[in-house]
């Protein structure tokens, strides 16, 4: 007889949180429904992208030039998750600098010249992101940098330099391992950029 996920109580969850609350089967990688779901598996790699991470392969060397400061953008969950958690890292430090988040499309309205500006696309194709890349490097005045799961992207020959997650691809729908990594990429741009550890 086929096992499946025991809902949460959710009456036991309200007085002591969320561990004791769900079944305790529910979070072991050898549960026998997991195998049958890209999303739970994915979530389970992410424990294991997060201990492997080493952000001493972020090769990059940014220009001489002075920033005015960092402009993030995307869309969705690529960016407002990575976006804005560095943008509260950043007020936790003392705000060292000016870190603004906003999607391609509204961007295109932006003067962001002298700007760091990092586009982030799981895909590397997202087209509004694209668009905003072209008109940026037209205009000549930004330093580009592409975060994208897929090698040899629109992105990725747009950008001055483009990190290339290693995550994998996603199956599921929803965005899980690929928004940690990013968000730890992201991370190790802003200690780069700044000179302040993250914890």
């Amino acid at each position: 007889m086929q096992e499946f996920l025991v809902p949460p109580n959710w009456s036991l969850l309200a007085k002591t949180g969320i561990p004791d609350a769900l079944n305790a089967k529910c979070m072991k990688k050898d549960y026998p429904v997991y195998n049958t779901y890209h999303l739970c598996m994915e979530m389970l790699e992410t424990a294991n992208l997060i201990e492997h991470f080493d952000k001493n392969n972020l090769q990059l060397s940014l220009p001489a030039q002075s920033f005015k400061g960092i402009f993030i953008t995307g869309e969705g969950s690529s960016r407002l998750i990575p976006g804005k958690l560095i943008i509260e890292k950043n007020l936790q430090h003392g705000a060292h600098i000016p870190i603004y988040t906003d999607g391609a499309t509204q961007a295109l309205e932006y003067d962001l010249s002298n700007m760091l500006v990092i586009g982030l696309s799981n895909s590397g194709r997202t087209k509004e992101l694209i668009r905003l890349f072209d008109h940026l490097k037209r205009q000549g005045t930004s330093y580009l940098i592409g975060i994208t799961a897929n090698e040899n992207s629109l992105l990725e020959e747009r950008a001055d330099y483009c990190y290339i997650l290693k995550c994998g691809k996603e199956k599921a729908v929803a965005a899980t391992k690929s928004v940690v990594e990013q968000t730890l990429v992201m991370e190790a741009i802003y200690e780069k950029f700044t000179g302040i550890q993250m914890v």
